[in-house]
């Protein structure tokens, strides 16, 4: 599991790194989509904000119903199934980070086997995309690196 969460968080440094020192039209953030003109940079923004709104409450659901006693593969299967329908959504929208973030919240949780270690990274990310969303993609994407750090450091300490 240690291995996987480095891995992780690696992908998600790699990508901050490339925001912070790219110029952002190389990075392809602002250009409208080919086969949607008019769907305007301000537009893509709510929707990611929306979208990572509607995971945080949804993870935050899933933690509850973990608590009252749900199945852990049930709600694995319906992480699933919420994750990749939103990952469809942010590849239309071609919201390439956004991608990136989600590919990795699915890769996460579909390794976790315990329901302890479950309902904590299910309350880590949903407090990340609460943390997220409503201040703006764009500005926060300057954060990620030292949120992820802080919070893989809180929820997945290393140990010999």
């Amino acid at each position: 599991m240690k291995d996987n969460v480095s891995k992780y968080q690696n992908e998600l440094e790699k990508a901050v790194n490339k925001l912070q020192t790219e110029p952002l039209d190389e990075l392809n953030v602002f250009n409208e989509p080919t086969f949607m003109p008019g769907y305007t940079r301000y537009l893509r923004i709510t929707e990611a904000n929306r979208l990572l709104l509607g995971i945080a409450e949804f993870l935050e659901y899933c933690k509850a119903s973990l608590e009252k006693g749900a199945s852990l593969e049930t709600l694995k299967i319906l992480i699933n199934e919420k994750l990749l329908n939103d990952i469809i959504f942010v590849k239309a929208v071609e919201l390439h980070y956004t991608v990136k973030l989600l590919e990795n919240f699915l890769n996460l949780l579909s390794d976790i086997s315990n329901e302890e270690e479950f309902a904590k990274v299910a309350e880590t990310l949903a407090f990340y995309c609460r943390r997220v969303g409503p201040s703006g993609w764009i500005d926060t994407l300057y954060l990620h690196k030292s949120q992820m750090s802080l919070l893989f450091d809180l929820f997945f300490p290393i140990t010999d």
